[in-house]
């Protein structure tokens, strides 16, 4: 017995060692793989389709008076604006993007003042001002009108 139970042991730390060399292997191959597989990277469609949705929202926040509602979805489509001005500051299409701040500053003063009409008007000059921004870069997209 006394012989039995180091024999025992030896197997299984060996057994051990070797499960452990296997597991750092493939450890090793799915390291490899991740470093090698692309990253995704965001690009303007992506940015603009959710500049659309909170376009929308914006809408419906505002024309339903929900102004504090309105004024989050404001400042997302600002904030998305200028995350697409950033990851494609070299395309044409973001070019023109400065052009529309004016247009959500007047979205945003209506807003405050809670101002339905001023609203409605504010917001129809975005969605002519990002149409007209589509038709600059021919683009086959165009915005709505709510």
């Amino acid at each position: 017995m006394k012989i039995v139970f180091p024999l025992l042991l030896a197997v299984m730390l060996t057994a051990c060692t070797q499960h452990d060399a296997v597991h750092q292997e493939n450890i090793n191959t799915v390291a490899d793989s991740l470093n090698r597989a692309p990253i995704y990277k965001i690009g303007l469609a992506d940015i603009m389709s959710s500049v659309l949705v909170h376009h929308h929202n914006l809408w419906f926040a505002g024309v339903n008076g929900d102004w504090k509602l309105a004024e989050k979805e404001l400042n997302e489509i600002k904030g998305r604006l200028n995350t697409a001005q950033t990851i494609e500051d070299k395309k044409k299409e973001t070019a023109a993007i400065p052009l529309l701040y004016p247009k959500l500053d007047s979205i945003l003063y209506a807003i405050q003042r809670k101002n339905t009409k001023g609203f409605k008007s504010s917001f129809q000059s975005l969605t002519n001002g990002c149409n007209s921004c589509h038709q600059a870069v021919n683009s086959k997209i165009f915005v709505p009108n709510p």
